[in-house]
């Protein structure tokens, strides 16, 4: 992968995922002529897993194991009160639910929202988080940028809590990869409960699922 879309400001993130807008169950399809069914759903199943995901199909691209992330994990550096430690670890893709709106435009162009796909981190930071997407690309796959807010309970250095905050990813065609796509990524993490004062700077792929991610984690 290539480059990342312009990402989050590390520790700028929302106070909640609930902060994101609601939107309507009913997909919209706009303008003549009419999409072909089938193309639109086959980008939507496919889509609907990106990222950090995308339907049904992938659990088989998943089968592939965990990825060997080589990492020095445990460094601490201390800085004006504030402890940075590395990172490292792995992002398998768990399942994902219908978005929560779907158009497709006259050009060919797709895009999703609200669609929530579930993974499991391991590694240094571990537990499950749901990624809210917003996916956006040309119908037939060629590539897709997606980004979004994110919530999980997860836990890092014997401590267990929240983890919430921003994603965002940039995928390119790549036919090495299962559904021709490879993506990396950024994600920005705020703790709260037993990872309250903590954040979290990951950076994933590129690649497919399992993701390999490694970064930072900030404490006081």
């Amino acid at each position: 992968m290539r480059t990342v879309v312009p990402s989050a400001t590390l520790l700028r993130s929302p106070d909640s995922v609930a902060a994101r807008s609601a939107a309507p169950a009913a997909r919209d399809v706009m303008g003549p002529p009419r999409p072909s069914c089938n193309r639109t759903a086959r980008w939507i199943t496919r889509a609907h897993a990106l990222g950090l995901a995308l339907a049904g199909a992938l659990f088989a691209a998943c089968d592939a194991g965990p990825l060997a992330v080589q990492a020095d994990r445990g460094v601490v550096t201390r800085a004006s009160g504030v402890e940075k430690a590395a990172i490292s670890g792995t992002i398998q893709f768990l399942g994902v639910a219908p978005p929560g709106r779907s158009l497709v435009t006259s050009s060919g162009r797709c895009h999703n929202w609200d669609a929530p796909v579930t993974t499991t981190f391991t590694g240094d930071v571990a537990g499950v988080v749901t990624f809210f997407e917003q996916q956006h690309g040309p119908c037939d796959f060629s590539d897709l940028v997606a980004s979004g807010p994110f919530e999980g309970h997860v836990t890092w250095n014997g401590r267990s809590g929240t983890i919430a905050g921003q994603w965002t990813t940039n995928c390119d065609a790549d036919s090495s990869q299962p559904l021709g796509l490879s993506c990396d990524g950024t994600t920005n993490a705020r703790g709260s409960g037993g990872l309250e004062g903590v954040q979290f700077h990951f950076k994933w792929g590129p690649g497919w699922y399992p993701f390999a991610y490694t970064g930072t984690a900030f404490s006081r």
